[in-house]
């Protein structure tokens, strides 16, 4: 007993190295979307800008899904290859015992952030062309009256600044078009993270497909969906000129058509019944509904442990497992059972015979329902870039570094992180056969189709009205400044340095 709890705390100190290693790893990587960002919009021009970020933020996208991809392979690899030889384990990856080189991923990682930190380290404090972007920017502040200036010369903050921090995050706080259109992106934040960790469970469930080709097939959707939707959003407001207004007209038309194209969940195949579940057993006079359990198969001792749901294929009637089904003989080849008290048997034959599996309707809805959701996947991702140069725009240019920093940790407290949990909840509420352990409920069998498929609409619609209605208020409640034409010539220095001579004019 001893020597189980020294493992264990053993165990915990390693955990505590993990958790530190991913708070470095996100403090690292947080960098990338509030100081990356604004980098970037201080080198190109306004009207080029989200085309830069869209790229960026599409392959922000593409990463995490390489990732999954590498992640997979290295899983099949032993964990201790590097020490161990692998025949002598005596175990395969199909093993529930295997553990996979989840550590090589991460070694693999910081080899390839390091070899992009020495390129990156090279540069100076800005690009060389970011002085000339700024002084010949126009404002587009909210409320700006024309008193601030047209540029600010350094986004550097002292450290003795830092007492002016909770002033500033205040004064960003009540700016209304950051604050709804944060709000917004937190909502449409709250719509992808539901659907990116349970659109697989919502296609196995409504489709009739295996866990793993559901996963295929969301990841088909999915990464190229999102990929174009960032690159499309990004051109859009440069092949526009979008300023703050049009960046947030985008937002809503490309939200209201989310709203139009998610009725595709309401798509499903009609499942055979299930014998307990939706439909009574054939030999029962009045079974009561949900419960597998009756009197064909009352003697059987079946438990809800394993989920392994057998076919009655000639009255197209779905068991939970053989032992729910009643049956006592098992074929050679696994792929059917017989002498099946609770299977009545066919017309002209004394044998009650289930086969192995799931009961095929033959349903084609599949087809009609990726299609839909793809173009779905592409309109929510469309407005990120619009809605970052929005976020940069609409605050003072000394704010626009804190400002991503707030948006983002508000988008993540209020919409990526109880995302997933909303939809949990969600689809727990449907389910009708549940996995028992020890009394209690462990995880969903089997679900009501209809009620998961209108939940999964109703919330999703829900969400994507209230981020249409926080950039309708953003782009009502924001003032544009008054306009300010800046001329400038550019002189070059003797050592050939360009230099400005800016004259501002009030239109």
């Amino acid at each position: 007993m001893y020597i189980v709890e020294l493992s264990f705390f053993e165990l915990q100190h390693y955990l505590y190295v993990l958790v530190l290693g991913q708070l470095l790893h996100g403090l690292g990587g947080a960098t990338l979307y509030t100081v990356g960002l604004s980098l970037i919009d201080d080198s190109v021009p306004a009207t080029s800008s989200p085309m830069y970020i869209g790229i960026m933020n599409a392959f922000a996208t593409l990463g995490p899904a390489m990732g999954y991809i590498l992640g997979g392979q290295l899983l099949e690899i032993y964990v201790d290859f590097n020490r161990v030889n692998i025949a002598g384990v005596g175990v395969t990856s199909d093993d529930p015992r295997w553990v996979g080189a989840w550590w090589v991923g991460f070694v693999i990682a910081s080899m390839l952030f390091l070899v992009a930190a020495i390129p990156i380290s090279l540069y100076g404090a800005e690009l060389p062309t970011a002085k000339l972007i700024r002084e010949t920017r126009i404002s587009e502040m909210h409320g700006d009256d024309g008193t601030l200036p047209v540029a600010v010369t350094s986004n550097s903050r002292k450290l003795s600044d830092l007492r002016h921090l909770p002033g500033e995050i205040l004064q960003l706080l009540k700016n209304p078009p950051f604050l709804c259109s944060t709000l917004a992106v937190a909502t449409e934040g709250m719509i992808a993270s539901g659907l990116s960790t349970f659109m697989p469970k919502f296609i196995q469930n409504q489709f009739g497909v295996t866990a793993g080709w559901a996963a295929m097939l969301t990841g088909f959707m999915a990464v190229p969906g999102a990929v174009g939707g960032q690159f499309f959003g990004g051109f859009l407001c440069k092949r526009l000129k979008l300023k703050v207004r049009g960046c947030f007209r985008v937002a809503i038309v490309c939200s209201s058509l989310v709203v139009l194209v998610s009725v595709a969940l309401l798509a499903k195949c009609d499942h055979s019944h299930v014998a307990g579940v939706t439909h009574g057993y054939p030999n029962s006079s009045g079974s009561v509904l949900p419960g597998l359990t009756d009197s064909c198969n009352a003697g059987c001792q079946c438990h809800t442990e394993l989920y392994e749901p057998v076919c009655d294929t000639q009255a197209g009637l779905q068991y939970f497992s053989p032992c729910h089904a009643g049956c006592e003989v098992r074929s050679s080849d696994g792929k059917s059972y017989t002498s099946c008290s609770c299977i009545l048997p066919s017309n002209g034959s004394s044998v009650s015979m289930v086969t192995k599996g799931k009961c095929d309707n033959g349903c084609k809805m599949l087809y009609v329902f990726l299609p839909i959701i793809f173009i779905a996947i592409f309109l929510l991702s469309t407005p990120s870039p619009p809605a970052v140069q929005a976020t940069l725009r609409c605050v003072h240019d000394k704010h626009r570094t804190l400002g991503l920093g707030l948006k983002w940790f508000i988008v993540r407290l209020l919409g990526t992180v109880p995302g997933p949990i909303l939809f949990g909840v969600i689809i727990d509420s449907t389910c009708v056969t549940w996995r028992e352990k020890c009394g209690h409920h462990a995880s969903c069998w089997i679900y009501d189709n209809d009620q998961l498929s209108r939940n999964f609409f109703l919330l999703v619609v829900c969400l994507k009205l209230g981020a249409i209605t926080m950039f309708i208020l953003a782009h009502q409640l924001y003032k544009a400044p008054k306009e300010r034409a800046v001329n400038y010539s550019v002189q070059h220095s003797a050592n050939g340095t360009p230099g400005l001579n800016v004259e501002t004019v009030e239109v």
